[in-house]
């Protein structure tokens, strides 16, 4: 629960790795449903169904919200990277001291 709440600090490394696979996964589907949207509104303003002007405020806020998502799904991923990284250089420090 700490790892979904920010706090990735004690995470184990086995933890990271699934919260890693989750946070790539979730960004795939960002991807997805980001792509499906814009297609749609770009569907509608062709056929006549938006206008020029609703369009750019729809596709601008599309553009917004992903960038938002994308920025704290990525964000967290750093983080759990940073601390598979951590624990290894733990584990080879420690293998170097025996």
């Amino acid at each position: 629960m700490k790892a979904l709440n920010g706090d990735m600090t004690n995470m184990s490394v086995e933890t990271a790795n699934n919260v890693s696979d989750s946070l790539t996964k979730l960004m795939d589907s960002e991807n997805d449903s980001y792509k499906k949207k814009m297609a749609a509104a770009k569907e509608l303003f062709e056929n006549g169904k938006m206008s020029a002007q609703e369009y750019n405020e729809t596709t601008e806020a599309y553009n917004n919200q992903h960038k938002q998502i994308m920025e704290k799904y990525g964000v967290d991923l750093a983080a759990t990277q940073q601390v598979i990284i951590d624990n290894m250089q733990k584990g080879l420090n420690h293998m170097v001291l025996i």
